[in-house]
């Protein structure tokens, strides 16, 4: 089984809120591992976000 965490005694509303998310959900660790701590390429710069966003307006378009 998983294994629980609580959240201290003192902890904010939300804190208590995402605690008992992740316990059902781990929405945060999804987070981690695919949002906030992705390796992107040392030359990652403003033009690929701007390429794939264009590439995303065209896919719209067609």
């Amino acid at each position: 089984m998983a294994d629980f965490k609580t959240a201290p005694a003192d902890a904010s509303a939300g804190v208590k809120l995402m605690t008992w998310v992740d316990n059902r959900f781990p929405a945060t660790k999804l987070y981690k591992e695919h949002l906030s701590e992705y390796y992107a390429p040392k030359n990652f710069n403003a033009w690929y976000f701007f390429g794939s966003l264009a590439l995303l307006v065209l896919v719209i378009q067609i």
